[in-house]
């Protein structure tokens, strides 16, 4: 989504939920999604590049002293939209914290890849794994998911009009 704008990626958000359901209630979302899921900790902001403090995050009046925000509102959207991201699903699942590691190198901490799926699929999540190696492959690390196909939820299927 959106890099620079987080008002323009809560509208990419939309579009991609809105076409993630043309089929039916069976979606899978991936990719750089470049904002915070609604449930991972803060970045640590001191090791962010400065010029990514302008973007992904919240504004705040830099006379009230206040701590800077991710902002989450594209990640909301599609939460809006009944899908689920699959890391924070297997954290809540497990509360292993291995499932809210960083995906981005330099960002401070950020899990801005992800994969969503609709609540029709939840169910049949068993699996994600952050892909360390090889290290040199990207700015980012590779992600994966399981789905156990037996557990998706096939009882209240509707087409997309």
């Amino acid at each position: 989504m959106n890099f620079f704008s987080s008002d323009y990626a809560i509208k990419e958000a939309a579009l991609i939920a809105n076409r993630a359901y043309s089929n039916g209630p069976f979606a899978v979302i991936g990719g750089d999604m470049n904002y915070q899921p609604p449930n991972n900790p803060e970045p640590d902001f001191n090791q962010m590049k400065p010029y990514h403090y302008s973007m992904r995050n919240k504004l705040s009046d830099p006379n009230r002293q206040e701590g800077m925000l991710t902002d989450r509102r594209p990640s909301w959207k599609l939460t809006q939209a009944k899908l689920f991201d699959v890391a924070s699903y297997m954290y809540e699942k497990t509360k292993d914290e291995k499932y809210l590691a960083p995906t981005a190198s330099g960002d401070g901490g950020m899990r801005i890849d992800q994969f969503w799926v609709s609540e029709s699929i939840a169910p049949a999540i068993v699996d994600y794994q952050v892909i360390e190696s090889p290290a040199e492959a990207s700015d980012h690390k590779g992600i994966t998911f399981q789905l156990d196909t037996d557990k998706i939820d096939i009882s209240k299927s509707w087409t997309f009009h």
